[in-house]
């Protein structure tokens, strides 16, 4: 799927520049919210070539024990401390050979960067990068929400292409409070405040 999305983007009369891959559960976050409020002034900063790896910082269940009908971002703001060394790569349209769920397969010739500039890999694949920098820009994963949602997310559910072999993990309450999310989208979209 996401190689025919790829193909089908470098057709249309105006492709983008860049391309990235998220889940319904991860979003793109500007940890400096006073230098960046749009995603191509960050891109037009970090990423000249080839794809730049973005790490996780995984949020818990806030000690939630059941859905409720709100933003992730307002239910979910405690997280771990330490960025996750999973990744999930924003690429140029243009260097992507063939795409993978975390990362980009590129072209021989680009490289792949990490937060900061501090070069990750050339042109293969690379989904983890150890001791992450999440100072300016992270993929915040709301991994876990409420009990109850993880257990029908590994219990009942599964994963796309598996059974739901994860029935019995456990979950992790989050350990740093963080509403950086929960406020980008009140800034964004101001209805939210409202409510």
């Amino acid at each position: 799927v996401y190689n025919h999305c790829v193909q089908s983007l470098r057709k249309m009369s105006r492709p983008p520049r860049w391309v990235m891959f998220l889940d319904g559960d991860e979003f793109l976050v500007f940890r400096n919210q006073s230098k960046y409020t749009h995603v191509t002034e960050f891109l037009t900063d970090h990423l000249q070539e080839g794809a730049l790896q973005l790490n996780w910082l995984v949020f818990g269940t806030a000690n939630q024990t059941k859905y409720s009908p709100e933003p992730v971002t307002k239910r979910f703001q405690y997280r771990r401390e330490l960025p996750d060394t999973n990744t999930k790569t924003v690429a140029i349209l243009d260097h992507i050979q063939s795409m993978q769920v975390h990362y980009a397969f590129l072209q021989n010739s680009t490289r792949r960067v990490g937060m900061g500039g501090r070069k990750v890999g050339m042109g293969g694949a690379l989904a983890h990068v150890q001791n992450g920098d999440v100072s300016e820009a992270a993929i915040y994963h709301f991994l876990y929400k409420s009990e109850e949602e993880f257990h029908n997310k590994r219990c009942v559910r599964g994963n796309i292409n598996e059974p739901p072999i994860w029935c019995g993990q456990k979950t992790e309450v989050g350990e740093v409070f963080d509403d950086t999310a929960w406020q980008t989208l009140l800034r964004n979209v101001p209805e939210y405040a409202k409510k």
